[in-house]
């Protein structure tokens, strides 16, 4: 099969050999795949992983293969695949069936092998169902909806006065969340905020959010550096600024939305392009210049999605 993987010479399109899947997984025929930051950052070497790797963690499909003990999902099923991959026994794991708090936590195309590629394998317990009306492409931006959800975890309700730092996707779709679902209206207001979702995450940025709350107030972090920030702890403290780290939001919920208000988001999205054509969109994407989610068509004869 052909996948984009990341190897000692560099990332390249290249042919390999298609997975099997072991007890409890199944094997995804991948039909559409997001790019994401943290894909660069595992390509440039700043996630480290063990080399060779598929890169990839946004992906939709059909499942074609199971391994045995699976008893949740069917051939043929259309699912979405959330990339955290957790043990699936421990408390962390039953509080929270994405997997994303357990402590041996994996992630796709960082830890093992991801969906850019014609067929994946994963555990059962990481595939959504899509229902029909849900398209391949609106499939795999379940994950990144998923996470801006997450915002609706802090106290946005509450705050009379609250904004969303940062000039990028992440910040554009939280903005979406908060105005569309989260019922929020967003504030104008440069200084004596009650909260601020920061999506940036650098020193700068960290430290004029703080600048910018009120006394008491709440900083939402949205964001996931490949690398650590300086903290501007004395500032916090002298504000006595609460800090929430948030990573993402209810599934289902984020399932629902695609469904309702696919129209809605879609314009957050370029037209998908077949994985053949992946370098103009990769190495754009790396110098900051795609302002609109890139998907790629893995199969050789991509189908409409």
């Amino acid at each position: 099969m052909r996948a984009l993987l990341k190897d000692g010479q560099g990332v390249a399109l290249q042919t390999v050999s298609p997975p099997r899947p072991e007890e409890g997984e199944v094997v995804v025929k991948v039909m559409c795949a997001g790019l994401c930051r943290t894909d660069l950052y595992v390509a440039d070497g700043l996630l480290s992983t063990p080399l060779p790797r598929i890169l990839g963690h946004e992906g939709s499909g059909v499942i074609c293969r199971l391994g045995n003990a699976v008893l949740k999902h069917k051939l043929g099923e259309r699912v979405a695949v959330f990339p955290w991959i957790g043990c699936g026994m421990c408390a962390s794991c039953r509080a929270e069936p994405l997997g994303y708090l357990c402590p041996e936590r994996k992630f796709l195309g960082w830890h093992i092998d991801g969906c850019f590629a014609e067929f994946m394998v994963v555990p059962e317990r990481c595939c959504v169902s899509l229902p029909d009306q849900v398209s391949w492409q609106a499939g795999a931006y379940l994950e990144p909806l998923t996470a801006a959800l997450g915002v609706l975890k802090a106290p946005v309700r509450q705050a009379r006065s609250l904004a969303v730092v940062g000039d990028n996707r992440i910040a554009s779709l939280t903005r979406m969340v908060l105005k569309e679902f989260g019922k929020c209206e967003l504030s104008e207001e440069e200084q004596g905020l009650d909260l601020l979702v920061e999506t940036e995450a650098t020193t700068d940025s960290v430290e004029r959010a703080m600048e910018r709350l009120k006394p008491g107030g709440v900083l939402v972090l949205k964001s996931r550096p490949a690398r650590s920030v300086e903290w501007p702890v004395r500032l916090q403290v002298e504000k006595e600024i609460t800090v929430v780290g948030i990573g993402y939001g209810n599934v289902q919920m984020a399932l629902l939305l695609l469904r309702q208000h696919r129209n809605l988001f879609s314009t957050l999205w370029k037209e998908p392009v077949p994985i053949d054509a992946w370098e103009k969109d990769f190495f754009a994407e790396r110098d900051g210049e795609e302002s609109q989610k890139v998907f790629f068509l893995p199969q050789e004869h991509p189908c409409a999605v």
